[in-house]
């Protein structure tokens, strides 16, 4: 504490010598954000000197840095809009403009015609931005879908989420949500790609956002109108992969003077097919020496999404913001495993087949209320932000099992079981952020977060007999989660140099987190108290060079809290030979996480570099033993620390006029310290994704990823890679929109994993019905949605 002080005090002496005044503001339009538009601030002497200038970036905000101050003329110009002209008085420190509405010039539009492309990946001040309009290839996917073709992130065919090897935290519209599933564990496939406007993804997260972020941030910004009047859309879908596939979304909004209102409805239905093969050698089980599992499912999904928001403009006094989220999803799944047993002479000994039907319905809403206050200085802001969701999730299974022989004929009658696991939850959070200029461009950041997180889960398991359904001993619970975590946080912003040459830039902070969680089961018989507080230091400086280049050394710690799946003890039995279930007794990852970041333009294009390493403490992992019955038991278990270490590579150039390519990959070593467990592996993955313009109001996009084998504890994840294409047509000046796309064209998306011990070896590969071919036709009125919602429609599970 004593070394933080230390440098908290030094840096502020230091940036105390700096004169530099900021001017920030946000662009925005009819069509949303204005990117690369020209700011220029203006004296108001005879030659009308420029006194700073900035380019908006792709979020529409802009930062102009000059040691002018006094009365000057601010000047906005951009193409497709109306010029804007305002005076205004610099202040000492930052003059925070807010948002400034430009108008549409349709005459400017109708003379001139934009050739070149748009990027598909652009950096923001933390992180890196993609369009969800952008992304051709995954028309009609989830979110889960579209974070495929981001740089650094991992999409597993079951919708599993990596970054770096890392889970990370993802946000709804800058918070975290029960939308995106009420637990730590993102499920991404219940958000309709049709709703996101685009994804920003923060891989060195500072003291602002919640520690409990050790595998970055990913936050997904739902579509909301920004302009005045009415507009909006409708989309319809057709698929076909292994089954039908339809898809529907709309979309309006209402703009007036002061109030801007909205909603949104998405629904899909489809049918998905899996299948599941497992050969295992289990060399303590005389006469199941060889297990071989073929498993099939057939997976019925529908799932609605509604969505609501009022925002009220209060003028002077800031802005009043409310919205309401429901989600109902629902899934039928008929599953057949088939189980055949064999001794160390490959003889049939005995086989069994074994039916599931599970019949699945989550439902949640969510509230959200915000309210954002200016002070009476410039740069001074307060926001207040309010959100509760509750959740009930109903889980529940019938079971027939029956044995066959060697034919596969019936013997005897079947073995019938069922399990229930009836889950309500709630998540509420209050967060209250102030943010407040001092002398000489330094800026103070505090705040306060505070999270409720309930869980309560009732769990059944019964078998009949005699006609008759009794509980099984020891298969019977009730389990209660119940945490609490309080924050408070404080971070300096700073700069010093001119904005038209070399210049440092400087990021300090500290959280301060108290969790109080209680684990409770009445099976176990226990109640766990886990009461623990943390310090979670962050610290960033950057250098932006001469040639506009900058270079960035950030370090982080941070926490990764055990998910509800994790804790909830509930055991699945649907296979009952590899069955899984939590662990009450985990403990969080402690983190500690380096970066050193390096971004250039390059001919045209940009170039971006990452080293990074990270050591987490307490690493949770899936761990597997065999009983002597055959029976692989699977659950998350504290091990010793998971070292990750790597690079990074980013890079986007033009062919042509007409062609862009995007290529990212990622090289590290992960290795696993612990004294009765330890493993190592080297790991890399690869994109490219090729965007091109054959003709006018036409798009084509092929992209092509590659991940190489991942670390388990008990052995790896193989190489999983796929290639996506899509294609997009425009009619009626931009307001219709047709489009198909392939996914997985070439059917190679397939998950194997490969597990060892001393007792046996385990390798399992798991393929859903990835390909199939989707249409999509779409139609905007208004103007508001145009280029924002038609190129998304199909939810691919």
């Amino acid at each position: 504490m004593r070394s933080v002080a230390s440098c908290l005090v030094c840096l502020f002496l230091l940036i105390r010598s700096a004169t530099a005044q900021e001017v920030r503001g946000l662009l925005r339009s009819a069509d949303g954000p204005v990117e690369f538009a020209s700011v220029v601030l203006f004296g108001l002497d005879s030659i009308r000197s420029p006194a700073g200038s900035a380019l908006t970036d792709s979020l529409g905000a802009f930062t102009i840095r000059t040691a002018a101050r006094g009365v000057h003329l601010l000047e906005i110009r951009c193409l497709g809009h109306g010029p804007y002209r305002d005076t205004l008085v610099l202040r000492t420190g930052i003059n925070d403009l807010g948002i400034i509405e430009l108008l549409t010039d349709t005459t400017a539009l109708n003379e001139a015609e934009v050739t070149a492309m748009r990027k598909l990946l652009r950096r923001s001040e933390e992180g890196i931005v993609m369009e969800a309009s952008d992304n051709l290839t995954q028309v009609g996917g989830s979110a889960a879908d579209l974070l495929r073709n981001m740089p650094g992130v991992q999409v597993d065919p079951e919708g599993g989420i990596t970054v770096r090897g890392r889970a990370p935290q993802v946000r709804i519209d800058g918070r975290i949500s029960a939308l995106s599933g009420m637990d730590r564990v993102a499920d991404l496939e219940r958000i309709p790609a049709s709703s996101v406007q685009r994804i920003e993804i923060i891989t060195d997260p500072s003291a602002r956002y919640d520690a409990d972020s050790d595998g970055g941030i990913i936050n997904i910004t739902l579509k909301r109108g920004a302009g005045r009047g009415t507009s909006g859309a409708v989309g319809l879908g057709i698929g076909q992969g292994a089954n039908l596939r339809l898809n529907g979304s709309a979309l309006i909004e209402h703009g007036g003077s002061r109030w801007k209102m909205g909603a949104g409805a998405d629904a899909w239905y489809t049918i998905r097919t899996r299948e599941v093969n497992g050969d295992r050698t289990q060399y303590d089980v005389p006469e199941a020496y060889y297990l071989t599992q073929r498993r099939s499912d057939d997976r019925l999904v529908t799932s609605q999404l509604a969505r609501a928001h009022a925002d009220r403009d209060l003028g002077a006094k800031g802005r009043l913001g409310f919205g309401l989220i429901w989600n109902g999803t629902g899934q039928d799944n008929e599953e057949t495993v088939r189980n055949t047993y064999r001794d160390a002479d490959s003889l049939v000994t005995r086989s069994n087949e074994r039916f599931s039907n599970e019949v699945r319905r989550f439902n949640t809403v969510e509230f959200t209320a915000d309210r954002q206050r200016p002070g009476r200085t410039a740069g001074r802001n307060t926001l207040i932000a309010f959100s509760t969701a509750f959740a009930d999730d109903q889980e529940r299974t019938d079971i027939r099992s029956t044995e066959t022989d060697a034919t596969g004929m019936a013997l005897g009658s079947p073995v019938l079981e069922r399990t229930r696991n009836l889950q309500r939850s709630n998540l509420s959070s209050l967060a209250i952020d102030h943010t407040r200029p001092l002398k000489d461009g330094l800026r103070l950041v505090t705040g306060y977060k505070g999270m409720l997180r309930l869980l309560e889960a009732d769990i059944t398991t019964e078998t009949e007999a005699n006609g008759t359904f009794s509980e099984v001993p020891g298969r019977v619970d009730l389990f209660t989660f119940t945490e609490h975590i309080h924050a408070l946080y404080t971070q300096f912003d700073g700069g010093r140099g001119p904005d038209t040459a070399a210049r440092w830039n400087w990021q300090i902070g500290l959280r301060m987190e108290q969790v109080w969680n209680t684990t409770t089961s009445e099976l176990l018989q226990t109640n766990r108290g886990n009461d623990y507080f943390n310090l979670f230091p962050s610290a960033k400086i950057k250098r932006t060079h001469g040639d506009a280049s900058t270079s960035a050394l950030s370090y982080g710690r941070r926490i990764n809290r055990p998910g509800l799946g994790q804790l909830n003890p509930f055991i699945d039995i649907t296979d009952s030979l590899n069955q899984y279930g939590g662990n009450p007794a985990l403990v969080p990852e402690l983190v500690d996480a380096i970066e050193l970041a390096h971004d250039r333009s390059v001919r045209k294009g940009d170039l971006g570099l990452r080293a990074f390493y990270r050591r987490a403490r307490n690493s949770i992992q899936t761990f597997t033993v065999l009983d002597s019955n055959g029976v692989a038991f699977s659950r998350p278990e504290n091990f010793g620390a998971m070292h990750t270490a790597g690079g990074e590579l980013l890079l986007a150039f033009p062919v042509t006029r007409f062609c862009n390519v995007n290529l990212s990959a990622s090289l590290y070593q992960q290795w696993l310290d612990d004294p009765l467990l330890e493993n190592e592996l080297l790991a890399w993955y690869g994109k490219a994704i090729v965007a091109i313009v054959p003709w006018k109001s036409a798009k084509l996009q092929v992209a092509a990823n590659y991940t190489a084998p991942v670390l388990l504890p008990q052995g790896k994840v193989e190489a999983v890679y796929f290639v996506d294409a899509g294609f997009t047509q425009s009619f009626a000046n931009g307001r219709g929109r047709i489009g198909i796309t392939g996914q997985d064209l070439f059917r190679t998306m397939v998950t194997r994993r490969q597990l060892s011990s001393e007792d046996f070896t385990f390798t399992r590969s798991f393929r859903v019905d990835s390909r199939a071919v989707l249409f999509s036709l779409g139609w905007t009125f208004g103007g508001e949605f145009k280029e924002q919602v038609m190129e998304n429609r199909f939810k691919n599970d």
